[in-house]
Protein backbone atom coordinates (compact mmCIF):
# COMPACT_ATOMS: atom_id res chain seq x y z
CA UNK A 1 0.00 0.00 0.00
CA UNK A 2 1.26 4.21 -0.18
CA UNK A 3 1.07 3.69 3.44
CA UNK A 4 1.71 1.17 6.15
CA UNK A 5 3.88 -0.84 3.90
CA UNK A 6 4.01 -4.60 5.34
CA UNK A 7 0.51 -4.74 6.85
CA UNK A 8 -0.52 -8.57 7.11
CA UNK A 9 -4.49 -9.58 8.10
CA UNK A 10 -5.26 -13.24 8.20
CA UNK A 11 -9.55 -13.52 8.23
CA UNK A 12 -10.70 -16.51 9.13
CA UNK A 13 -14.53 -15.64 7.70
CA UNK A 14 -15.87 -13.76 4.50
CA UNK A 15 -17.77 -11.21 7.41
CA UNK A 16 -13.97 -10.99 8.83
CA UNK A 17 -12.81 -10.30 5.45
CA UNK A 18 -15.01 -7.75 4.69
CA UNK A 19 -14.30 -5.77 7.91
CA UNK A 20 -10.40 -6.02 7.45
CA UNK A 21 -10.47 -4.29 3.67
CA UNK A 22 -12.45 -1.78 4.94
CA UNK A 23 -9.49 -1.09 8.04
CA UNK A 24 -6.71 -1.63 5.23
CA UNK A 25 -8.53 1.35 3.27
CA UNK A 26 -9.01 3.55 6.37
CA UNK A 27 -5.30 2.96 6.72
CA UNK A 28 -5.18 4.59 2.80
CA UNK A 29 -3.33 1.06 1.44
CA UNK A 30 -4.58 1.07 -2.18
CA UNK A 31 -3.16 -1.70 -2.82
CA UNK A 32 -2.30 -5.84 -1.30
CA UNK A 33 -1.84 -9.09 -2.22
CA UNK A 34 -3.32 -12.67 -1.54
CA UNK A 35 -0.97 -15.46 -1.08
CA UNK A 36 -3.75 -17.95 -2.19
CA UNK A 37 -1.61 -20.62 -2.90
CA UNK A 38 0.83 -20.73 0.61
CA UNK A 39 -2.00 -20.26 3.09
CA UNK A 40 -4.54 -22.22 1.11
CA UNK A 41 -6.91 -19.57 2.34
CA UNK A 42 -10.99 -20.90 2.34
CA UNK A 43 -12.84 -19.43 -1.18
CA UNK A 44 -15.15 -17.83 0.09
CA UNK A 45 -12.70 -15.87 2.35
CA UNK A 46 -10.93 -14.89 -0.90
CA UNK A 47 -13.76 -13.96 -2.81
CA UNK A 48 -15.08 -11.66 0.03
CA UNK A 49 -11.83 -10.08 -0.25
CA UNK A 50 -11.31 -9.53 -3.35
CA UNK A 51 -15.35 -8.06 -3.77
CA UNK A 52 -14.53 -5.89 -0.87
CA UNK A 53 -11.38 -4.25 -2.37
CA UNK A 54 -13.05 -3.78 -5.97
CA UNK A 55 -16.30 -1.73 -4.08
CA UNK A 56 -13.37 0.41 -2.06
CA UNK A 57 -11.23 1.03 -5.67
CA UNK A 58 -8.60 -1.32 -3.98
CA UNK A 59 -5.96 -2.99 -6.16
CA UNK A 60 -5.78 -6.34 -5.39
CA UNK A 61 -3.89 -9.02 -6.81
CA UNK A 62 -3.80 -12.99 -6.00
CA UNK A 63 -1.16 -15.99 -6.23
CA UNK A 64 -2.71 -19.00 -7.45
CA UNK A 65 -1.42 -21.99 -9.42
CA UNK A 66 -4.68 -24.00 -10.78
CA UNK A 67 -7.27 -22.89 -13.15
CA UNK A 68 -10.33 -22.86 -11.31
CA UNK A 69 -8.61 -20.38 -8.33
CA UNK A 70 -7.59 -18.25 -11.51
CA UNK A 71 -11.26 -18.58 -12.66
CA UNK A 72 -12.64 -17.64 -9.05
CA UNK A 73 -10.57 -14.43 -8.78
CA UNK A 74 -11.49 -13.45 -12.03
CA UNK A 75 -15.27 -13.89 -11.36
CA UNK A 76 -14.67 -11.46 -8.15
CA UNK A 77 -13.20 -8.78 -9.84
CA UNK A 78 -9.51 -9.33 -8.84
CA UNK A 79 -6.83 -6.62 -10.80
CA UNK A 80 -3.84 -9.00 -11.44
CA UNK A 81 -2.82 -13.09 -11.22
CA UNK A 82 0.58 -14.10 -10.29
CA UNK A 83 1.61 -17.48 -11.49
CA UNK A 84 -1.37 -17.70 -13.39
CA UNK A 85 -1.92 -21.56 -14.12
CA UNK A 86 -0.07 -24.26 -14.35
CA UNK A 87 -2.82 -27.44 -14.40
CA UNK A 88 -4.23 -26.61 -17.82
CA UNK A 89 -3.82 -23.78 -21.12
CA UNK A 90 -5.63 -20.81 -20.82
CA UNK A 91 -8.86 -20.73 -23.04
CA UNK A 92 -10.53 -18.42 -25.52
CA UNK A 93 -13.33 -17.40 -23.06
CA UNK A 94 -10.54 -16.68 -19.92
CA UNK A 95 -8.06 -14.49 -22.45
CA UNK A 96 -11.13 -12.43 -23.74
CA UNK A 97 -12.26 -11.91 -19.78
CA UNK A 98 -8.52 -10.72 -18.94
CA UNK A 99 -8.64 -8.10 -21.80
CA UNK A 100 -12.55 -7.43 -21.42
CA UNK A 101 -11.61 -6.54 -17.69
CA UNK A 102 -7.73 -5.59 -18.36
CA UNK A 103 -6.47 -8.15 -15.35
CA UNK A 104 -1.99 -8.15 -15.44
CA UNK A 105 -0.84 -11.61 -15.67
CA UNK A 106 2.55 -11.98 -13.79
CA UNK A 107 3.94 -15.11 -15.30
CA UNK A 108 6.69 -15.70 -12.55
CA UNK A 109 8.23 -18.01 -14.69
CA UNK A 110 11.49 -18.13 -12.79
CA UNK A 111 9.11 -19.35 -9.77
CA UNK A 112 8.82 -22.71 -12.09
CA UNK A 113 11.67 -22.96 -13.23
CA UNK A 114 13.66 -23.45 -9.67
CA UNK A 115 10.42 -25.50 -8.31
CA UNK A 116 10.76 -27.69 -11.51
CA UNK A 117 14.46 -29.03 -12.20
CA UNK A 118 16.48 -26.91 -8.87
CA UNK A 119 19.81 -29.06 -9.91
CA UNK A 120 19.85 -27.44 -13.64
CA UNK A 121 18.32 -24.30 -12.16
CA UNK A 122 21.06 -23.51 -9.91
CA UNK A 123 23.93 -24.89 -12.48
CA UNK A 124 22.79 -22.87 -15.45
CA UNK A 125 22.60 -19.61 -12.66
CA UNK A 126 26.52 -20.36 -11.66
CA UNK A 127 27.82 -21.26 -15.37
CA UNK A 128 27.41 -17.52 -15.75
CA UNK A 129 30.47 -15.53 -14.98
CA UNK A 130 28.75 -12.12 -14.24
CA UNK A 131 26.07 -14.08 -11.43
CA UNK A 132 28.86 -15.76 -9.61
CA UNK A 133 30.59 -12.31 -9.66
CA UNK A 134 27.48 -11.10 -8.01
CA UNK A 135 27.19 -12.93 -4.99
CA UNK A 136 29.61 -13.33 -2.14
CA UNK A 137 31.78 -16.42 -2.70
CA UNK A 138 30.34 -17.84 0.53
CA UNK A 139 26.51 -18.10 -1.13
CA UNK A 140 28.11 -19.24 -4.32
CA UNK A 141 29.67 -22.42 -2.06
CA UNK A 142 25.98 -22.70 -0.46
CA UNK A 143 24.13 -22.57 -4.15
CA UNK A 144 26.62 -24.80 -6.36
CA UNK A 145 26.47 -27.47 -3.35
CA UNK A 146 23.83 -29.99 -3.38
CA UNK A 147 22.58 -28.44 -0.06
CA UNK A 148 21.07 -25.44 -2.36
CA UNK A 149 18.14 -27.84 -3.22
CA UNK A 150 17.33 -28.52 0.25
CA UNK A 151 17.36 -24.59 0.43
CA UNK A 152 14.30 -24.57 -1.60
CA UNK A 153 12.75 -26.93 -0.23
CA UNK A 154 12.92 -25.48 3.20
CA UNK A 155 11.66 -22.50 1.97
CA UNK A 156 8.68 -23.29 -0.18
CA UNK A 157 8.06 -27.04 1.42
CA UNK A 158 4.43 -27.71 -0.35
CA UNK A 159 5.42 -26.57 -3.65
CA UNK A 160 7.07 -29.18 -6.86
CA UNK A 161 6.13 -28.33 -10.08
CA UNK A 162 6.66 -31.33 -13.35
CA UNK A 163 8.37 -30.52 -16.60
CA UNK A 164 4.97 -30.32 -18.26
CA UNK A 165 3.18 -27.98 -15.20
CA UNK A 166 6.55 -25.88 -16.36
CA UNK A 167 5.58 -25.98 -19.99
CA UNK A 168 2.33 -25.00 -19.65
CA UNK A 169 3.37 -21.55 -17.59
CA UNK A 170 5.35 -21.14 -20.65
CA UNK A 171 2.54 -21.81 -23.10
CA UNK A 172 -0.16 -19.53 -20.98
CA UNK A 173 2.32 -17.01 -20.77
CA UNK A 174 3.03 -16.93 -24.50
CA UNK A 175 -0.69 -17.13 -25.05
CA UNK A 176 -1.18 -14.29 -23.26
CA UNK A 177 0.87 -11.54 -24.80
CA UNK A 178 -0.53 -12.85 -28.02
CA UNK A 179 -3.57 -11.41 -26.92
CA UNK A 180 -2.32 -8.30 -25.46
CA UNK A 181 -2.79 -9.05 -22.13
CA UNK A 182 -0.51 -6.70 -20.00
CA UNK A 183 2.68 -9.00 -18.46
CA UNK A 184 4.51 -7.23 -15.97
CA UNK A 185 7.69 -9.04 -15.56
CA UNK A 186 7.79 -10.86 -11.20
CA UNK A 187 10.11 -13.73 -10.59
CA UNK A 188 8.68 -14.62 -7.16
CA UNK A 189 12.52 -15.96 -6.41
CA UNK A 190 13.24 -13.77 -3.03
CA UNK A 191 16.89 -15.83 -3.14
CA UNK A 192 17.96 -14.77 -5.96
CA UNK A 193 17.46 -10.92 -6.00
CA UNK A 194 18.44 -9.18 -9.01
CA UNK A 195 19.71 -12.59 -10.90
CA UNK A 196 16.34 -13.72 -11.26
CA UNK A 197 15.01 -10.71 -12.99
CA UNK A 198 17.84 -11.26 -15.68
CA UNK A 199 16.82 -14.64 -15.52
CA UNK A 200 12.87 -13.87 -16.07
CA UNK A 201 13.72 -11.52 -18.89
CA UNK A 202 15.58 -14.67 -20.49
CA UNK A 203 12.35 -17.20 -19.90
CA UNK A 204 9.67 -14.48 -21.00
CA UNK A 205 11.51 -14.24 -24.47
CA UNK A 206 11.45 -18.18 -24.63
CA UNK A 207 7.81 -18.27 -23.48
CA UNK A 208 7.03 -16.08 -26.92
CA UNK A 209 7.69 -12.52 -26.16
CA UNK A 210 10.42 -10.67 -28.36
CA UNK A 211 12.74 -8.47 -26.71
CA UNK A 212 11.76 -5.52 -26.66
CA UNK A 213 7.98 -6.44 -25.20
CA UNK A 214 10.39 -8.07 -22.37
CA UNK A 215 12.04 -5.03 -22.01
CA UNK A 216 8.65 -3.27 -21.35
CA UNK A 217 7.35 -5.88 -19.39
CA UNK A 218 9.92 -5.18 -16.89
CA UNK A 219 10.15 -1.07 -17.03
CA UNK A 220 6.26 0.49 -18.30
CA UNK A 221 3.98 -2.05 -17.75
CA UNK A 222 5.78 -3.05 -13.99
CA UNK A 223 5.41 0.41 -13.07
CA UNK A 224 1.55 1.00 -14.32
CA UNK A 225 1.16 -2.39 -12.28
CA UNK A 226 2.78 -0.92 -9.15
CA UNK A 227 0.82 2.73 -9.70
CA UNK A 228 4.09 4.32 -9.90
CA UNK A 229 3.92 5.21 -13.78
CA UNK A 230 3.85 8.80 -13.21
CA UNK A 231 7.94 9.01 -12.97
CA UNK A 232 9.03 5.33 -13.33
CA UNK A 233 9.18 3.29 -16.16
CA UNK A 234 10.45 5.40 -19.06
CA UNK A 235 13.34 7.06 -20.07
CA UNK A 236 11.90 11.13 -20.17
CA UNK A 237 11.98 14.47 -18.54
CA UNK A 238 11.15 14.43 -14.93
CA UNK A 239 10.90 10.95 -14.57
CA UNK A 240 13.22 8.78 -11.87
CA UNK A 241 16.89 8.73 -13.42
CA UNK A 242 17.21 5.28 -12.83
CA UNK A 243 18.46 3.22 -15.37
CA UNK A 244 21.28 0.97 -16.85
CA UNK A 245 23.73 1.67 -20.11
CA UNK A 246 24.36 -1.65 -21.64
CA UNK A 247 27.53 -2.99 -23.58
CA UNK A 248 25.66 -4.99 -26.15
CA UNK A 249 22.43 -4.84 -27.68
CA UNK A 250 19.56 -6.95 -25.85
CA UNK A 251 16.91 -6.48 -28.88
CA UNK A 252 19.61 -9.09 -30.61
CA UNK A 253 20.14 -10.98 -27.52
CA UNK A 254 17.81 -10.40 -23.88
CA UNK A 255 20.59 -11.82 -22.61
CA UNK A 256 22.50 -8.93 -23.27
CA UNK A 257 21.19 -7.20 -20.22
CA UNK A 258 23.36 -8.77 -18.14
CA UNK A 259 26.58 -7.22 -20.16
CA UNK A 260 25.94 -3.69 -18.05
CA UNK A 261 28.60 -0.96 -18.21
CA UNK A 262 27.07 1.15 -15.82
CA UNK A 263 24.27 1.87 -13.35
CA UNK A 264 22.74 5.28 -12.94
CA UNK A 265 20.47 5.43 -9.54
CA UNK A 266 19.22 8.76 -9.08
CA UNK A 267 21.31 10.22 -11.47
CA UNK A 268 24.21 9.34 -9.63
CA UNK A 269 26.84 6.82 -11.76
CA UNK A 270 28.12 3.88 -10.43
CA UNK A 271 29.87 0.75 -12.37
CA UNK A 272 29.79 -2.68 -11.57
CA UNK A 273 33.53 -3.45 -10.82
CA UNK A 274 33.63 -0.96 -8.02
CA UNK A 275 30.05 -2.14 -6.98
CA UNK A 276 31.36 -5.68 -6.34
CA UNK A 277 34.90 -4.34 -5.01
CA UNK A 278 33.12 -2.53 -2.07
CA UNK A 279 30.97 -5.89 -1.47
CA UNK A 280 33.72 -8.19 -1.03
CA UNK A 281 35.70 -5.83 1.16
Amino acid sequence: GEANEGVTVRPTTPEDARSQVRVLHSLKISRFHILYDEHQLDSAVVAALIDEAKKLKIFVSIQVSLMKDAQAAIDAGVSALVRGAVDERLGSSLLDQLIRRNIYYVSTLSWYESLTDEENYFANIFADSLFRLSLPQSEVTAFTQTDAIKIVHQQFPRFKFTPEQRAIAYDNSGAIVKHYVPVPMGTDVSFLPGISEHLELEYLVNAGLTPMQAIVSATAISAEYLGVRKNVGFLFTNYQADMIVLERNPLEDIRNTRAISMIIKKGKIFYPKELRGEAKN
